[in-house]
């Protein structure tokens, strides 16, 4: 197998835009060189996770590694994967290189308040909002708690 081209968005320290990366490869290369942080280990992780590793010792991705957008895109895809497949979380999470733990964080976000979903995939939430906040707000099934924990004044506005 030959790789000619990486693109990784929404990935570590690798978003939208600007701060994409684009790494064309040419045959041959055996290398990825750079300095301290400059994104080595998580393009190596990028691969494997692209390339479904099941090996847990080989693959190092977190919940942060993803951008709010695209963890949300995950759960509910996941989610539709579960019900049209009826597996388990055990056995999605092994066709995916993640543990069970980690589906069942990610599918929490299934839960949040269609105005929450609004703000999270359009950016008006408060810049400081982690993945991780979302998935707290989402043990909450009441939509009005939900807007509380996150400090929202009300869910009644339009997105």
């Amino acid at each position: 197998m030959y790789v000619s081209h990486l693109s990784l968005r929404n990935f570590r320290q690798f978003g939208d835009g600007n701060d994409n990366l684009e790494l064309p490869l040419s045959s041959g290369v055996t290398a990825l060189v750079g300095r301290n942080d400059s994104g080595k280990s998580a393009v190596i992780d990028a691969i494997r996770y692209a390339l479904l590793t099941r090996d847990q010792n080989y693959i190092r991705v977190e919940p942060e590694d993803f951008h709010i957008g695209d963890a949300i895109g995950l759960a509910y895809r996941w989610h539709d994967e579960l019900l049209k497949n009826r597996e388990t979380f055990t056995a999605l999470a092994r066709r995916y290189g993640v543990t069970g733990p980690f589906v069942h964080r990610r599918l929490r976000l299934i839960q949040l308040s269609p105005a929450v979903l609004c703000k999270s995939l359009n950016g008006t939430l408060a810049v400081n909002t982690t993945l991780e906040d979302l998935t707290e707000a989402a043990k909450h099934l009441d939509w009005d708690r939900q807007a509380q924990f996150l400090g929202l004044d009300s869910l009644a506005r339009s997105c």
